[in-house]
């Protein structure tokens, strides 16, 4: 297995795009979710504590993940052996191979990567959140990717769930129906899915940050194009990647374009923002009614999750879920 895939097995590594970075926190550890409250958030509240709820409505977090490796520490070691009954280790080969007992092993082992990320790490930051009369948003790495999605959170809906205004990404410019975006493998998947936490759990809003990476080139007419079709789909947030104050020196090439002065279209953006502000307001009033839903199959994907996402069946299921989507609307 390890060597027809470029899988680090259970050496943990940041996101490729910080390479200097060889670690990762354990999100399984209680003490990371503490230590960034300490570290972060209370330091906020020291300055800026009378301003929330007001000014200040709610924290941002971005890309928590379980990257490149296989999610584990000796924490999520000792929490399945007191879950289940027995060593993870002696069934660790069951996740890259198919034999007697898989389905078993990876069912139980990845509803505890979903469960104790979630119990450790997104639930004490919702909850400090909520006790400071802030929200918590954001989005997860990757979430629009079902076939890793086991491998690289277990799950969404219980992290998701825990964020009052629940969010995703869509990198580039374009949308789920024509194309354009950037690595999104379920784009329209990732839309509704976050939109239907969102209505479970009876929040108002949805959150995209949406056009990172799109390039000086990006005209606002296809960046209205991409907004519609977030916006037909549940969003009601919209977070434009980015706004820089400046452009000089290697900013220039951090992940353009930038809502702001630089643009040429920058002029008619008060007239766009109008626009986004009004539908999003009515999008966000009301209970939502829906005809149809659509049951996505966790434990079967967590089932078919061999190794990071190289299973042919995994990969055929998701693409027939993401297909499902694009039709149902």
């Amino acid at each position: 297995y390890q060597g027809g895939s470029k899988d680090r097995l259970f050496s943990c590594y940041c996101a490729d795009w910080v390479k200097p970075v060889s670690g990762y926190v354990d999100l399984f550890n209680p003490e990371v979710a503490r230590k960034v409250i300490e570290m972060v958030y209370e330091e906020y509240g020291k300055r800026f504590s009378r301003y929330f709820g007001s000014i200040i409505r709610g924290i941002f977090i971005d890309e928590p993940q379980h990257y490149n490796g296989f999610p584990w520490s000796e924490v999520f070691k000792k929490e399945f052996e007191k879950r289940y009954g027995y060593d993870a280790l002696d069934s660790l080969y069951l996740l890259v191979l198919d034999r007697e007992g898989h389905i078993k092993f990876r069912t139980e082992y990845y509803r505890l990567v979903e469960e104790l990320t979630c119990e450790s790490f997104y639930q004490p930051l919702s909850c400090w959140c909520l006790e400071h009369n802030l929200v918590l948003t954001g989005h997860l790495c990757q979430e629009e990717r079902l076939t890793q999605l086991a491998v690289n959170h277990g799950g969404t809906y219980w992290h998701l769930s825990q964020m009052q205004i629940p969010g995703i990404d869509a990198l580039n410019v374009g949308d789920g129906l024509q194309g354009g975006l950037a690595g999104m493998e379920a784009p329209n998947y990732s839309v509704k899915m976050a939109s239907s936490i969102a209505h479970i759990n009876g929040y108002s809003r949805v959150l995209c940050e949406a056009g990172g990476g799109a390039g000086w080139k990006m005209g606002l007419g296809e960046f209205k194009r991409m907004t519609d079709w977030l916006l037909a789909l549940g969003v009601n947030l919209l977070n434009p990647h980015q706004s820089l104050i400046s452009i000089k020196g290697i900013r220039k090439r951090d992940f353009p374009p930038s809502h702001f002065w630089q643009e040429p279209w920058w002029k008619y953006y008060p007239e766009f923002s109008r626009y986004v502000a009004g539908v999003s307001w009515v999008l966000s009033q009301g209970k939502h009614w829906a005809e149809i839903g659509l049951l996505i199959p966790s434990s079967t994907l967590w089932a078919l999750s061999q190794g990071r996402g190289q299973n042919k069946k995994l990969k055929e299921l998701c693409s027939q879920i993401e297909e499902t989507c694009k039709l149902l609307i």
